[in-house]
């Protein structure tokens, strides 16, 4: 089953919650979340998980077994492609829009106490859900090799190639059935609870600067936009200050998520920790380690450039602090507004459809402009096949605030656009 995709993420540049929000920001947009469920209290809520678990289980009942025919889906071509579509229809009904909607509004509101108890509650039945459709990738996976040379040359179950030889290839690494639905399980305690909890923790925090209390995140950004590295360097201080309060708990996340990683990789027979996620995107490891190795080899280029940029900023040494500092005095501003004025004219001179999704995201309130208490950091487009797709940022008017923007609308136009892939299809690598 495909899960929530989160495109870029954009680590320590933006913001968090409603009240106490900068004046200066009160007129950016936060989400409408009504597109997907009226309240925390929406009885679709319930309705939409339960008739999904209703479907996986007609799903299990028909395929987890041999037919009555005598033919499984393991020996009958015809079997095998009603089992790819019903999978597909499947993937497509997916029971993420409850755990989406979730996840948002804890992201918008970080001491929201429903979201915070009800994302475990959905991360657990999505789980179990997940595990009666095990059966069906792993399965599918130890089909013999010349069996697997016939299905994916099969006119009749071309539609489906990609997805079979995506899973005929992942099948080296797989565990047993019961063992994989324990891996499902364990992901939970061991990985997605550290995650949140360090979020939640920095999202709350805030940092005193100039007679207010601004959120953490919104202060790490404005690092590089000030003038002085003397005022860089005392507002960084300040950041680092929150972050060395949190360090104990962070500490023990690295470390808990770190062997998690290590047990996992292990039992499943990668040779390297980043071999797993490059193929989960669908590339290939030796071009990752020969981009690391060319990269390293020129090395003395950055080197290069941040001496440069010391002697432009006339500091005899680049602090960390400075390392992002604005060379000259960037004057413009962009405000949200003439940031998508300015992004709807150069998306469409490109083609007119995509000013017209942009606009349609700026009407329908799927961006969250506005940064607040509260808030996640950074900036990430949320999409999945079925659902509305959403964008975060935390704008704070300046240069950075704009192409981040654009740079998040780019992911969306991919997501929107993708769509007519269908499910199986409409998600995409973006590393």
């Amino acid at each position: 089953m495909s899960k929530q995709t989160i495109h870029s993420k954009r680590p320590m540049s933006r913001s968090s919650k409603r009240p106490k929000s900068p004046s200066s920001e009160a007129k950016l947009p936060i989400w409408n979340l009504r597109l997907l469920y009226d309240s925390d209290k929406d009885p679709r809520i319930e309705k939409d998980l339960a008739t999904f678990e209703k479907n996986v289980e007609s799903f299990v009942e028909a395929y987890d077994r041999p037919v009555s025919a005598g033919k499984s889906y393991l020996e009958d071509e015809s079997v095998l492609l009603s089992a790819l579509k019903a999978y597909e229809k499947l993937v497509g009904q997916s029971s993420l829009k409850p755990f989406l909607y979730f996840y948002y509004l804890r992201d918008i509101e970080a001491d929201n106490p429903t979201a915070t108890s009800m994302i475990p509650l959905m991360e657990n039945r999505l789980a179990k859900v997940q595990n009666k459709l095990a059966f069906f990738e792993i399965s599918l996976g130890t089909v013999p090799i010349q069996q697997q040379v016939k299905l994916l040359h099969s006119q009749g179950l071309s539609s489906h190639k990609v997805f079979m030889s995506r899973v005929f290839d992942d099948a080296k690494h797989n565990l047993s059935l019961p063992e994989e639905k324990i891996m499902n399980l364990k992901s939970l305690p061991s990985y997605e609870m550290w995650m949140s909890a360090n979020e939640r923790i920095l999202n709350m925090k805030t940092v005193s600067w100039k007679g207010k209390q601004i959120p953490f995140s919104q202060a790490w950004q404005m690092i590089q936009n000030l003038p002085t590295a003397g005022e860089r360097s005392r507002l960084a201080r300040r950041a680092t200050d929150v972050l060395k309060g949190v360090a104990p708990f962070a500490e023990a996340e690295i470390n808990a998520i770190f062997t998690n990683k290590k047990i996992n990789d292990e039992l499943r027979g990668y040779a390297t920790p980043f071999e797993n996620t490059v193929k989960g995107y669908r590339n290939d490891p030796k071009v990752v380690e020969q981009l690391v190795r060319t990269v390293s080899m020129h090395n003395h280029i950055a080197h290069r450039f941040y001496k440069i940029k010391a002697k432009i900023l006339r500091l005899k040494r680049l602090s960390y602090s400075d390392r992002s500092a604005r060379v000259g005095v960037v004057r413009a501003r962009f405000p949200f507004d003439e940031s998508i004025s300015i992004l709807k004219r150069t998306f469409g001179s490109i083609d007119p459809k995509y000013s017209r999704i942009l606009d349609q995201f700026v009407i329908d309130g799927r961006i969250d402009a506005m940064p607040r208490v509260g808030k996640t950091s950074g900036a990430y487009c949320s999409g999945s096949y079925g659902h509305p797709t959403f964008i975060l940022t935390n704008h704070i008017g300046d240069l950075n605030s704009f192409t981040t923007l654009a740079h998040e609308m780019g992911h969306a136009f991919h997501t929107e656009l993708s769509r007519i892939q269908g499910p199986l299809y409409s998600g995409y690598s973006y590393s």
